[in-house]
């Protein structure tokens, strides 16, 4: 489990926990940096191939029947992984999604949330070479 006062982690916390209260009407955003705040708005502009992305690897159901939260880390992990221009590498970004799929969702979110991350990005690269 990643510390909690490391600053990484904390940083993609607020991600989570705002996009996540974004899926509920009527509720407020926690508060964010500028940053978290700019990536939370990128993350709303690619919300479309986002979603995409996460649908073609999400081999049971597509992202409407996720659990929110579930659905929350994916999106910020996809992003982290496919559009960002200095991403971390890989695996820091997938695995700190999946400590924060063992933090925040039910048993199976890790498995989830890794096997789609993995795949997404190991397409991507492959498409990229």
């Amino acid at each position: 489990m990643k510390k909690e006062l490391d600053p990484r982690h904390v940083f993609r916390k607020g991600i989570i926990q705002a996009l996540y209260s974004k899926t509920f009407e009527h509720t407020t955003v926690p508060p964010l940096s500028a940053k978290q705040k700019a990536i939370c708005k990128d993350i709303e502009q690619q919300q479309e191939e986002i979603n995409t992305i996460i649908d073609t690897y999400a081999t049971t159901f597509d992202h409407t029947k996720m659990a929110k939260v579930d659905y929350a880390i994916l999106q910020q992990g996809v992003y982290e992984l496919l559009f960002t221009d200095k991403p971390e590498p890989y695996k820091v970004v997938i695995d700190e999604a999946v400590e924060l799929a063992k933090e925040y969702g039910s048993d199976s979110s890790s498995k989830l949330v890794n096997g789609i991350l993995a795949k997404a990005y190991s397409d991507h690269a492959t498409s990229e070479k």
